[in-house]
């Protein structure tokens, strides 16, 4: 902090605080000599400082002569030295003045310099731009030319020389000419999925018409009678009539974008490629043809499905060369019909019906035929029937020694009466009995009571049923009669012996007649007979029509 300064007074505060002293106070009875000290140290301090004024004011006199005398000895170098400043500064102003004039120029010359430059560039652009012009000018003249030249080779019906033209003299449109092939093969697999159904149904219908001819001629004929359709006779003997589920009054399938797409890809270089890529749609084609879970109410519209699919494939591999192989089309035709047999395998685990099991083997019966007139190995398909023959052995079984049982019960035990000769004839048709007995009741004339009760001839009538429908499942399939007829065997024993037999037993254990145990008795007999004759002529049952329920 700076010195604190010594308070000052003048003469003027002195004499005012002079004033303000009475050394006689006329109520005091003493001497106010006290307030004379501080007046006179104020008197004293005020002469020291004009004694210091005086001093300080003769140093600033001294040193202002010598200030004087310093500039009067200097004042003509400092005038000198200030008119050379004046003279510089003059100087200086006018090379400013001139310095701003040459950049003025300067920058004036600059401007003209870059408008000539950006001229100059605009005129090498324009002129590229030009040249550029010229050359997609004279490009697009030819490919006028070529055009004009490939519609003149069109115009002459000259379609592979014009392609071959083309593709000399464009090579660069062969990408282009790829990608629109490949959408057109794309869009027609598109179409070729959703007449497949219809393929399929025509074909399955022509094979019904082939079936059911053959048949006819059958059972004509008992030289026939093991021969099924598709056999070596029955194809010999096939009056093949000009009918082609692919082109037809009801249908045409134009193979024509594929045949295109072969021949631009093999111009391409580009057939593997196009390969590929047909077979992996199509595999994602058979893909989708089976629902999961199947229902087997849609069972023959997916065979219809799968039946096209493979007749259009078959068309393909045999109208195409090299661009289609058989293993190809063997690995989806074994992979579809591995998926189909499982889902119609869990499709009938609840089913308890032989008819459901009898429906599913007519509808895969007819798939099967129709795939092996176009060549298709059903081996598999065949074996997977014989599966589902089991089972339905085993539910045929459970369901007439049921009704056998029903029949050994309800029967009241009197001879069976007939009122005539029509009668008698249906009722010898279905029994089986010795050749005396036939022939002794041939010459019998109605009303007659026959020696057998209702429950033999009810026995006999759901015998014959029973052959014939176990015959029914495996008509058409390709296997060995032999074990049919050895599990036909098998089958009639169970339910003769653990049914037929054992009913019997029981109602004979409770019946106290002599009549009826009479009857019973003689029944017993008659089938004694009839399991001989059943024997013998069990073969024969497969082709006889199922006689009418009374």
């Amino acid at each position: 902090m700076p010195p604190r300064r010594r308070p000052q007074f003048t003469q003027e505060n002195i004499d005012q605080q002079l004033q303000q002293i009475h050394l006689l106070d006329q109520s005091s009875s003493s001497e106010n000599l006290e307030q004379l000290g501080p007046i006179i140290k104020q008197i004293h301090t005020n002469r020291q400082q004009e004694a210091y004024l005086r001093t300080l004011q003769a140093l600033i006199d001294a040193k202002d002569a010598e200030i004087e005398k310093i500039c009067g000895d200097n004042y003509q170098d400092f005038i000198s030295s200030v008119s050379t400043l004046f003279t510089v500064k003059s100087y200086t102003t006018n090379l400013r003045d001139k310095i701003t004039s040459l950049d003025s120029s300067v920058s004036q010359v600059g401007r003209g310099l870059a408008e000539k430059k950006r001229a100059l560039l605009q005129s090498k652009k324009t002129a590229a731009n030009l040249d550029e012009a010229i050359d997609n000018l004279q490009a697009c003249l030819r490919v006028l030319d070529v055009v004009d030249r490939v519609g003149e080779m069109v115009k002459e019906g000259k379609y592979w020389s014009a392609l071959r033209h083309l593709l000399t003299s464009l090579p660069s449109l062969r990408g282009q000419i790829k990608d629109a092939v490949t959408a057109s093969t794309k869009q027609w697999l598109l179409e070729i999925r959703n007449i497949t159904g219809a393929v399929g149904r025509l074909a399955l219908e022509a094979m019904e018409y082939r079936y059911k001819r053959w048949r006819g001629r059958r059972e004509k004929d008992p030289m026939l009678r093991l021969s099924r359709v598709g056999s070596a006779v029955e194809t010999v003997t096939y009056e093949k009539t000009e009918y082609n589920v692919l082109e037809n009054e009801n249908l045409k399938v134009d193979f024509k974008p594929l045949y295109q797409s072969i021949h631009i890809y093999t111009t391409l270089d580009s057939l593997d490629e196009l390969r590929k890529s047909y077979q992996a749609d199509r595999k994602a084609q058979s893909d989708l043809i089976l629902p999961v879970p199947l229902s087997l109410a849609s069972l023959p519209a997916i065979s219809e499905e799968i039946t096209g699919f493979f007749i259009i494939e078959s068309h393909v591999l045999s109208t195409t060369g090299s661009f289609r192989s058989e293993r190809e089309v063997e690995e989806l035709w074994e992979a579809l019909v591995l998926r189909l047999t499982g889902a119609v395998e869990y499709a009938l685990k609840n089913e308890s019906d032989p008819d459901g099991y009898l429906r599913v083997k007519e509808t895969l019966m007819a798939f099967i035929m129709t795939l092996e007139s176009y060549s298709y190995s059903t081996q598999s398909m065949h074996s997977f029937i014989l599966l589902l023959f089991e089972k339905y052995t085993l539910l045929l079984e459970r369901q007439f020694s049921k009704r056998f049982m029903e029949i050994i019960q309800q029967d009241d035990h009197v001879a069976m009466h007939v009122d005539s000769a029509t009668e008698k004839e249906e009722v010898l048709k279905v029994v089986w009995l010795s050749k005396e007995e036939q022939d002794e009741l041939d010459s019998v004339t109605p009303p007659i009571s026959l020696p057998w009760s209702q429950s033999f001839y009810l026995c006999c009538q759901d015998i014959r049923s029973f052959v014939q429908r176990f015959y029914q499942f495996i008509e058409g399939v390709s296997q060995h009669h032999r074990n049919v007829d050895e599990l036909l065997s098998k089958s009639l024993d169970a339910i003769l012996s653990s049914h037929v037999s054992e009913s019997i037993g029981q109602r004979l254990a409770k019946t106290s007649t002599l009549t009826q145990v009479a009857q019973i008795v003689t029944n017993l007999e008659h089938f004694e007979i009839a399991c001989s004759e059943l024997e013998r002529s069990l073969t024969s049952l497969r082709y006889v029509p199922l006689p009418s329920s009374n």
